[in-house]
């Protein structure tokens, strides 16, 4: 599984880059049963079976629309979408609001 963010670097996966470094990091993610936090933008070409895509946003707003396109083709079997949907629509056109509208929604309970 991969947990992939559209923005700032998950805290997980600096703490795992401060443990392990690169190399450590990227051996993780070949040994293929471990979560991988991660960067889109650093997940470019590589694939999960399942991805949580995580929109905290984009840095650069020129490039958000590549960036949401990149997180949301990197599952091959399971991909969950979590982040603010108009934030998600707004970037992905209404393509993606359609795709949405299609696809399993879950509502967590308010505590």
């Amino acid at each position: 599984m991969a947990l992939l963010t559209t923005k700032r670097r998950h805290p997980e996966q600096l703490r795992l880059l401060d443990q392990r470094g690169w190399d450590g990091y990227w051996d993780a993610f070949f040994e293929d049963d471990a979560v991988l936090y991660g960067n889109v933008l650093g997940f470019r070409g590589l694939e999960r079976s399942v991805v949580v895509l995580a929109v905290n946003g984009f840095g650069d707003p020129s490039r958000a629309r590549e960036i949401l396109y990149a997180g949301l083709s990197r599952a091959r079997s399971l991909l969950v979408v979590a982040g603010p949907r108009q934030l998600i629509e707004e970037v992905g056109g209404p393509g993606v609001a359609c795709r949405l509208d299609g696809a399993e929604g879950w509502d967590p309970p308010r505590r």
